[in-house]
């Protein structure tokens, strides 16, 4: 089936290499960027657990790591010039040390995949009364190295302080954490090794925009440019989109110390957005724009931009209309996929189609990935990738074997352990491959795998010890697709970047280490100085036995395979199927199948109008002045997300000085 060029090519070319006076894997950039990945770790669980300020690492590019990495080229790089030219940081230093820190961005506080597994870790003893019969249902079936109990009291003082004197209980903590830490390693591994095979041809063959990658090359080009001032600081246009974001969070700064203080509604902020609803019935559509998204999605291609907008549309309409006739196929099956079921396994089936059929167009690029990883003599050029191909494939499926016997070994059986492995990396390639698309900072999958698995088989088929298994397996749900959009980053970041980027993966994996370090030390420390119910967040208040309520549920009421439910998967499937065929067969058709995958989820139900905006704007740009209007107000688009990144965090700083513990979540999706 022929591609078109113009489906494969943004509206503006992609960004060369960047020129560089040296590598960019210097020793400098690992050590600046191991500081950047234990600022960001401290810095989002201080703000949300201890602070209660803003959620700062809930996007696919955190804003602590957008403000941490400004920092750095702002302050930092220009001292590097002032102290000598020769001591500045090149572009592609700076492109590493964001590589270091963007690893290590997924794992704090309440949003992170530390906070959310230690959450669900402590959950099964603690939360067991006799009203809710965890401890029939779940405690035989739970091994001893996959959560702690509460002997000696080490989860009670978890969740309500240590009494005074008392040291903090590690040993009660040790073996589950050594296990989960080594699950999480096992994934971003792994979430790497594909990020690698796939580099080629998501970057070279597809061409694919990359909007955050996109950005960054603007902020760094001008790193050892003349003057103290970064290029993309000057300009009446860059100034004007930082004067509209930083100003509007910087004026509502006064309604904390005045409630009667006017604000600047835009409804972004918590509680303060207006909902329009078409009819009786349908779905509400959330009025609000969002800084962060608008500046991002300006560098994404118009037909995913229309994409996006248009599905949800579409999805509007159908739940309103099932809605008003009384379809449905029962409750939500679990909190991390679609506002309906219905759009669940809808999304779920376009998804898997829209994964499967990219890794058919890469068919022949995985097979030669196959045969250099068999036979070192094999053509195919794997000297410019962070890894060889042969390191990649087996560390794949090492890595996914690993997380295969985990399960097993936590009492998950085989026939269900598989598809559940598969459909998570599923949601995690799709995830990784709609941001690389879209640049949407916050996307998640329509269906989580343990819903596609456990109604595929049918709860009664699944033993009480694979189902329990399956409750703690919501410690990795693919929330923002882990650290899968990450890595594919980090791999199109590589390749902008001069010199060896063999380095790049290996720091890039020391950045996890180390932010993973530092937010179970400061987790732990913070939750036994003041109770993890005092953080007042969602994974430690009712989130970490969000799993096992649900699964509770499905064991309580054990049902057969859901064929209602197989059905719309397969309609979803075959609308992304025909989609596509259209797209690629078709030169005139002109929507872009990929918002069809995500359409109904919460996330894209906020997004939706900021993204709608953007798409109008750049319409209207690009055909009032083509691409050359386009690069101008690039550098609006860029003061609108440095200005928003500033003002969220002079906000953090008032709340931590004068409101600590009751502070403004004023940055969210």
């Amino acid at each position: 089936m022929p591609i078109r060029a113009s489906k494969l090519f943004p509206d503006s070319a992609p960004p060369e290499p960047l020129p560089a006076r040296q590598g960019g894997a210097t020793w400098r950039a690992l050590g600046i960027g191991a500081v950047v990945a234990a600022f960001i770790n401290a810095w989002s669980g201080y703000s949300e657990y201890i602070v209660r300020s803003s959620r700062l690492n809930m996007s696919n590019f955190p804003l602590d790591l957008f403000a941490s990495f400004l920092l750095v080229i702002v302050v930092v790089n220009a001292g590097c010039k002032w102290i000598g030219r020769r001591l500045a940081l090149s572009p592609s230093e700076l492109i590493v040390i964001l590589c270091v820190g963007l690893a290590s961005a997924f794992l704090s506080a309440a949003d992170g995949a530390v906070g959310y597994a230690v959450a669900v870790m402590a959950a099964p003893y603690y939360f067991a009364t006799p009203e809710n019969q965890w401890a029939q249902y779940f405690h035989d079936h739970i091994p001893a190295w996959i959560a702690p109990t509460d002997r000696g009291w080490a989860i009670t003082w978890f969740y309500e302080g240590l009494p005074p004197g008392m040291p903090v209980p590690w040993g009660a903590w040790l073996a589950p954490l050594s296990w989960w830490a080594a699950l999480l390693c096992a994934v971003a591994f792994a979430s790497l090794c594909i990020a690698v095979i796939l580099r080629k041809q998501w970057v070279q063959n597809e061409k694919l925009v990359y909007p955050l990658v996109t950005i960054t090359t603007d902020l760094v080009q001008d790193a050892q440019g003349e003057g103290l001032r970064p290029g993309f600081t000057r300009g009446g246009l860059f100034w004007a989109g930082f004067g509209l974001t930083c100003g509007v969070i910087v004026w509502n700064i006064g309604s904390y110390f005045q409630p009667g203080f006017p604000q600047i509604p835009l409804g972004g902020w918590i509680g303060n957005t207006t909902n329009v609803t078409l009819s009786r019935g349908f779905p509400s559509i959330p009025f609000k724009i969002n800084f962060f998204t608008v500046g991002f999605a300006y560098f994404a291609n118009l037909e995913v931009l229309f994409s996006l907008w248009f599905f949800f549309l579409l999805h509007v309409i159908e739940m309103g209309i099932c809605n008003r006739f009384g379809l449905t196929v029962g409750t939500i099956a679990d909190q991390w996929g679609s506002l309906y079921e219905i759009a669940s396994w809808q999304g779920f089936g376009a998804l898997c189609v829209f994964v499967l059929f990219g890794l058919y167009m890469a068919r022949a690029h995985l097979r030669d990935v196959a045969l250099k990883a068999l036979r070192a003599d094999h053509p195919a050029d794997d000297s410019g990738e962070m890894m060889s191909y042969r390191t990649a494939f087996f560390g794949f499926l090492l890595s996914f074997g690993f997380i295969l016997g985990w399960f097993w070994q936590a009492g998950m059986e085989f026939k269900m352990a598989l598809p559940y492995v598969i459909g998570t990396f599923i949601l995690y390639i799709g995830v990784a491959r709609i941001v690389a698309e879209m640049g949407l900072l916050y996307v998640r999958g329509p269906l989580t795998a343990q819903s596609m698995a456990v109604y595929s088989w049918g709860a009664d088929a699944l033993s009480p010890a694979s189902l329990t298994a399956v409750a703690f397996s919501y410690g990795l749900v693919s929330y923002r697709g882990l650290f899968m959009p990450a890595m594919s980053h980090i791999a199109k970041l590589a390749d902008i970047t001069e010199g060896s980027r063999r380095r790049i993966g290996t720091w890039a994996m020391t950045g996890l280490f180390v932010g993973g370090a530092v937010t179970v030390g400061l987790t732990f420390t913070w939750a036994y100085e003041y109770g993890a119910f005092n953080f007042n967040v969602w994974p430690f208040a009712s989130g970490g036995r969000a799993g096992f309520n649900m699964t509770l549920t499905k064991m309580r009421d054990a049902f057969p395979t859901d064929w209602r439910r197989m059905e719309l998967f397969g309609v979803g499937a075959a609308a992304m199927g025909v989609m596509t065929f259209l797209r690629y067969r078709f030169t005139w058709w002109p929507i872009h199948p990929i918002g069809l995958t995500v359409s109904g989820t919460n996330f894209t139900n906020s997004a939706a109008i900021s993204v709608f905006l953007v798409w109008v704007v750049k319409g209207i740009i690009l055909r009032v002045g083509g691409v050359t209007l386009y690069n101008r107000y690039r550098s609006l688009f860029i003061g609108i997300l440095v200005g928003y990144a500033v003002g969220v965090t002079i906000s953090f700083v008032v709340d931590m000085i004068w409101f600590p513990g009751n502070g403004h979540p004023i940055h969210y999706f």
